[in-house]
């Protein structure tokens, strides 16, 4: 009956509905849903990363216990990647450096890191234990195993849990954009901690095509342009860079090219570069 009526609504209404979503739920059922749940955690005494970590391991987890593997092969996205090696390719990576990688997801980048490097030369970290599970499920699977990446599973984002360990290179991708504006700006302070005097940050994310500022989408999703992340880089002591002209076609966020909303809004990728000097 819902769809029958539904489907009697003007497209103009529909749209004028939809807003900025591509869907009524989107903007009606999940967005609500997803602030309640994290005001919720925050009564609780969890943070943004708790609420979030707990949200996508929700997800993760509907995939079984030694199936990530065969699940990650089959999907499209794991098909793309290497773009993102290319990238820091152009930065100077060479397979004898050493390269952690903020946010790791479902390893659609840290495939290519793993097989281009040196063996132990990988480490990353990501938030959700069954990201991650599928993840190293996956590695055993297409035989990057024996490269012996390290993958951690981090409550918090302060790189304490690194012990001091210094890299060649510190790489996120698509993970600054679900963090609140003052989780950025401690990830770049907190960065510094394993980065020596050589070392470059690349930090590869999307902004709105035409807006200049910062745009909270929903509960998780923060959509900032490049000069936003320069001035917090800066704001740290770090040295910052707009470095989008070094992009390579291809490399970034899926998202990239696909309008949302009554609007058309659409995503354009950029890249920024830190170092310490």
């Amino acid at each position: 009956m819902f769809h029958y009526l539904w489907n009697l609504v003007p497209e103009s209404t529909k749209i004028l509905l939809r807003g900025d979503y591509n869907y009524c739920s989107a903007r009606f059922i999940d967005r609500p849903r997803d602030w309640l749940a994290l005001q919720t955690q925050r009564l609780l005494g969890k943070n943004f990363l708790n609420w979030y970590a707990r949200r996508l391991d929700q997800a993760a987890n509907q995939v079984s216990t030694g199936e990530g593997g065969k699940h990650l092969k089959a999907h499209e996205m794991m098909k793309t990647g290497r773009e993102d090696l290319e990238v820091a390719k152009r930065f100077g990576l060479k397979p004898e450096h050493s390269l952690f990688e903020f946010g790791t997801g479902f390893g659609r980048s840290a495939q290519h890191f793993i097989s281009y490097l040196k063996k132990k030369q990988y480490c990353g970290n990501d938030i959700s234990k069954g990201r991650v599970r599928q993840m190293t499920e996956y590695f055993e699977l297409i035989g990057l195993s024996n490269k012996e990446p390290e993958i951690l599973v981090t409550a918090d984002n302060t790189f304490d849990w690194l012990n001091g360990r210094k890299f060649d290179y510190v790489w996120t991708m698509a993970v600054l954009s679900h963090m609140p504006d003052e989780d950025v700006v401690a990830f770049f302070k907190n960065a510094r901690k394993i980065m020596h005097e050589n070392s470059t940050l690349l930090a590869l994310d999307t902004h709105i095509e035409g807006y200049n500022d910062v745009f909270r989408y929903n509960a998780k999703d923060w959509f900032r342009p490049p000069e936003w992340y320069c001035d917090a880089i800066e704001s740290v002591g770090l040295v910052a860079q707009n470095a989008t002209d070094k992009m390579v076609a291809g490399a970034g966020s899926q998202n990239v090219g696909h309008p949302i909303g009554s609007k058309g809004m659409k995503f354009s990728s950029h890249l920024v570069a830190a170092t310490l000097k």
